[in-house]
């Protein structure tokens, strides 16, 4: 299973690295688009996005959007071995993995200046990345577990996948802690 994943990651990564950034633009516009038209998402005041990897598509421009529509934006950040969902409020920082993080004026309160999300009823809609998705909602990630972990705590949230069509495989092997998308947007 482990080597299937490793090599399915491998052949992912060439797809997407040949995607052009002027197709990418159009794709991210795609993203948009289709995320304006759920009412799933156009409802939600507490939105958890990440900020994109080089090989992932585009968020900055969605995430600028849900600040200037009035929503709370979060964005995941690793601490040891767990991923936590932490207010955006403009600035970031490089964290594990080269991850842009959100970091927090004043919150001294916090650990590494992040504002934490209270309760998992705080969030109402999350994008989540990843480096394949299925059309069951399965994804494939990097390896570690995080969105996982952390989905499994967070049942109650509107869970969207978001990959581009080169990302986007028939079978995609799962394992038993696997949490499936509610949604999978393809682009």
């Amino acid at each position: 299973m482990l080597e299937k994943k490793k090599i399915l990651r491998k052949i992912i990564k060439v797809r997407v690295s040949a995607i052009s950034s002027q197709e990418r633009g159009k794709r991210e516009k795609l993203l948009l688009d289709n995320l304006f038209s759920m009412p799933e998402f156009l409802a939600a005041k507490t939105v958890m996005l990440f900020a994109n990897l080089p090989d992932e598509i585009g968020t900055f421009s969605l995430i600028d959007k849900c600040i200037a529509m009035g929503k709370k934006v979060f964005l995941p950040v690793i601490e040891g071995d767990e991923m936590t969902a932490c207010e955006f409020k403009g600035e970031y920082k490089i964290g594990k993995y080269d991850i842009k993080e959100p970091i927090t004026p004043n919150s001294s309160l916090f650990p590494n200046g992040h504002q934490h999300v209270l309760t998992p009823h705080s969030i109402d809609f999350i994008l989540v990345p990843g480096v394949g998705f299925s059309p069951s909602g399965y994804r494939l990630g990097r390896g570690k577990g995080y969105y996982d972990k952390f989905l499994s705590k967070y049942s109650n949230l509107c869970t969207v996948g978001v990959c581009f069509r080169e990302q986007f495989y028939l079978d995609i092997p799962t394992e038993p802690h696997d949490i499936p998308m509610q949604k999978v947007i393809v682009v």
